[in-house]
C-alpha cells in the first residue's frame, strides 16, 4: 500500500514538474521575443546576448556543418566495416568498401542540393524585401518587434502616474486686425537708352594663294646621227701555194722550196 502511494506521489511530482517546466519555458520564450529576438535590440546587447540573438534568429545554418560531419563519419565507418567484413566474406567486404562511400556520397549530395535550393530561394526573397543580413529573415522578427513595442508601451504606461485632468482655461480672444488696403506703387518710368554702336573690326583680306604651275616641257628635235666614215682597208693578200705540191710559198719566190716547181 505504501509502495503504491509513493509511486502515485512520484507521478504527481513529475506532472507538476512538467507543468512548471512548460510555464518557465513559455515565460523564457516571451522574454526572448521581447528583449533578445527583435532586430532593434541587437545593438544594445552585450557579447553573449548578441550571440544568443543571432542563434535564435537562425542567422547561420548549422545543418551544413552537421551533415558534413555525418558524411565523413559514415564514409569512414562503412570503409572500416567493409575491411573487417572481408575476413569473413571477401566479396561482401569489398563491395561495402567500394559501393558504400559512393552510396553515401549520392545521398548527402541530394540533401545538400535541397539545402542550397532552400537557401537560394530565401536569399532571393530577402533581397527583394531588402533584408540581406539574415538567412531566415521572416515574419518572426516582425512579430517580435510588435510584441516588444507593446510590452515597452505597457511598461511605460504602468511606470508613469495618471495626471489629474487640467482645468479648462478660457482663451483670450484678441480683436481682429483691421485690414489695410494694398496700394500698388506707381510705376517708375525707365529711360530709353539707345544701344551703343558696336565697332566693326578692320579685317585684312586673306592672301590669295598662287598656284604652282609646272613649266611646259621643251620639245627636243629629232636629229639624225652623223654617218660614221668607214676607212678603206686593203684586203689581206691571199696566201700563195705551190700548184704542184700545195705547200705555201712566198709571193716573190720563183721556185717551190719543197718540190722545185717553177712558179713563174
Amino acid at each position: 500500500m505504501y509502495r503504491g502511494f509513493g509511486y502515485g506521489n512520484s507521478i504527481g511530482n513529475s506532472v507538476a514538474l512538467v507543468f512548471l517546466a512548460i510555464i518557465l519555458a513559455l515565460a523564457a520564450t516571451i522574454a526572448a521575443y521581447i528583449f533578445i529576438i527583435p532586430e532593434s535590440k541587437r545593438n544594445k546587447l552585450n557579447g553573449f546576448c548578441k550571440w544568443l540573438h543571432d542563434f535564435l534568429n537562425l542567422k547561420k545554418l548549422w545543418i551544413e556543418s552537421v551533415l558534413r560531419f555525418l558524411y565523413v563519419f559514415d564514409t569512414a565507418l562503412i570503409i572500416i566495416a567493409g575491411f573487417f567484413t572481408m575476413f569473413s566474406s571477401f566479396l561482401a567486404g569489398l563491395l561495402m568498401m567500394v559501393l558504400g562511400p559512393i552510396a553515401f556520397r549520392l545521398i548527402f549530395e541530394g540533401i545538400f542540393m535541397f539545402i542550397l535550393l532552400v537557401k537560394n530561394v530565401i536569399e532571393m526573397n530577402n533581397r527583394l524585401k531588402g533584408n540581406q543580413d539574415d538567412i531566415f529573415a521572416s515574419n518572426t522578427n516582425t512579430f517580435a518587434e510588435k510584441l516588444s513595442a507593446r510590452a515597452s508601451s505597457a511598461m511605460h504606461k504602468a511606470a508613469t502616474p495618471k495626471a489629474a485632468p487640467a482645468s479648462v482655461a478660457t482663451p483670450n480672444v484678441a480683436p481682429a486686425p483691421v485690414p489695410t488696403p494694398n496700394v500698388a506703387p506707381a510705376p517708375v518710368p525707365t529711360p530709353s537708352v539707345a544701344p551703343a554702336p558696336v565697332p566693326t573690326p578692320n579685317v585684312a583680306p586673306a592672301p590669295v594663294p598662287t598656284p604652282n604651275v609646272a613649266p611646259a616641257p621643251v620639245p627636243t628635235p629629232n636629229v639624225a646621227p652623223a654617218p660614221v666614215p668607214t676607212p678603206n682597208v686593203a684586203p689581206a693578200p691571199k696566201p700563195v701555194v705551190c700548184p704542184n705540191c700545195g705547200s705555201p710559198v712566198s709571193p716573190d719566190s720563183a721556185f717551190c722550196t719543197q718540190c722545185g716547181t717553177s712558179l713563174r
